[in-house]
């Protein structure tokens, strides 16, 4: 079986005292996910790529800096690629005082957690190649913590080796993409392009990890004029109650509840980078978590035990026949209202009609709906009732019996 290797370059440094001169807002990590028999067909692309725009230099960020047109140029030429990558974006101002991870080497160590249980999870063999100009305390205590917490099979163990551009060319998307990644979200090197850097890294892109997880909303940023004053509490919400239930479960190790966290956060991503207005559909998320997770979840599963047990922990979750989304104004949740009515009615009018038949057929001893924990049903079908007579009488509306 093939292999898949990881390339990892970070942005700033993980000096978790951001008053500091010359300290970084940010902590970035870029890491760059190939399968090995892709591998010599990237490398080559990427030698063109190098000559036509660094000449005889290595892709690096730093060496366009602030120069945003050549950047977009180069970001433009790399999304042709054929290559996947997943970003670890850290916040660091936004670590509580009281934490513990105020201090640098908690810091690292959750750090090292979280990017090993992300990318180890999907990929359990992975070999892992990183910069060995990066930043050396957080590579090598990573390096570290994979040898500490890794359990080898028989066959293939987890590697983890620091290297060159010059021996692997594939660091340089690494490079490039963290560096290009701070002129988006450290407010020290803001782009005026970061949108139009954030759409063309769009291809390739797994997911944007934003830590601790930003408390965007549509509405509020202005994007389009609000239909329904309650357009920007609904957004708000929908934020709140996804961020609420990240951090009450960010901890946990079950499997379940892990997949709820990988498509909450995919949700998220969605919404706050690609189309917030957009449903994303059960098969394109259900592809997702298979990158993410390694695990191969069906349709009804996804259903009743990721995105139902979201809601029943309070996550809104609008859905249309187009997929699934977080809602971002009152028409999404009428959407999820009017897709719930046309999934509900059509049951409780076959439920109606199959009461009355077996209470026709048995002279009212049989009634189906008699147990008391179907009492809701009895009530359901009373509040109905006219309406569903009313049905009745449409000939159309035997196509619902299909």
């Amino acid at each position: 079986m093939s292999r898949e290797f990881a390339f990892i370059d970070e942005y700033g440094d993980p000096n978790t005292n951001t008053q500091v001169q010359g300290t970084s807002t940010h902590f970035i990590i870029a890491a760059v996910l190939i399968n090995e028999n892709e591998r010599p067909e990237l490398e080559a692309q990427l030698e063109a790529l190098r000559i036509k725009h660094f000449q005889t230099g290595e892709i690096k960020s730093s060496a366009v800096g602030s120069n945003d047109n050549r950047r977009l140029r180069i970001l433009t030429d790399l999304a042709q690629l054929k290559y996947k990558y997943y970003a670890f974006v850290i916040d660091k101002r936004a670590i509580l005082k009281d934490s513990g991870l105020i201090f640098k080497q908690p810091f690292l160590k959750f750090l090292h957690g979280m990017v090993y249980g992300k990318l180890y999870r999907a990929f359990p063999k992975l070999k892992v190649v990183a910069d060995e100009h990066g930043t050396r305390n957080f590579m090598d205590g990573f390096h570290n913590y994979i040898e500490k917490n890794h359990i080898p099979d028989l066959f293939t163990s987890a590697e983890f080796v620091f290297s060159t551009q010059k021996s692997d060319p594939v660091l340089g998307i690494s490079d490039f993409l963290a560096g290009s990644l701070a002129r988006i979200f450290d407010p020290k090197k803001a782009s005026t392009m970061g949108e139009k850097f954030l759409s063309v890294l769009g291809n390739g892109r797994m997911l944007i990890d934003e830590w601790p997880p930003a408390l965007k909303t549509y509405c509020s940023h202005g994007h389009e004029k609000q239909d329904n004053p309650y357009d920007q509490l609904v957004d708000e919400q929908s934020m709140y109650r996804a961020l609420e239930f990240l951090d009450r479960n960010i901890s946990s190790n079950e499997e379940d509840v892990l997949l709820q966290i990988e498509t909450l956060k995919y949700l998220i991503y969605y919404k706050n980078f690609v189309k917030p207005k957009a449903y994303i559909s059960n098969d394109s998320i259900r592809a997702v978590l298979k990158e993410m997770t390694n695990i191969d979840v069906n349709p009804q599963y996804f259903r009743s035990s990721i995105i139902a047990k979201l809601r029943d922990q309070n996550v809104l979750i609008a859905s249309s026949s187009k997929g699934y989304k977080l809602p971002v104004n009152v028409s999404d949740l009428r959407d999820f209202v009017e897709h719930t009515h046309m999934v509900i009615g059509p049951m409780v009018s076959r439920l109606k009609r199959a009461r009355e038949q077996v209470l026709l057929s048995t002279k009212n001893k049989l009634d189906l709906l008699n147990d008391q924990s179907y009492a809701y049903l009895k009530v359901l079908l009373e509040l109905r009732k006219d309406e569903l007579i009313a049905e009745e009488d449409r000939p159309a509306d035997n196509q619902l019996m299909s």
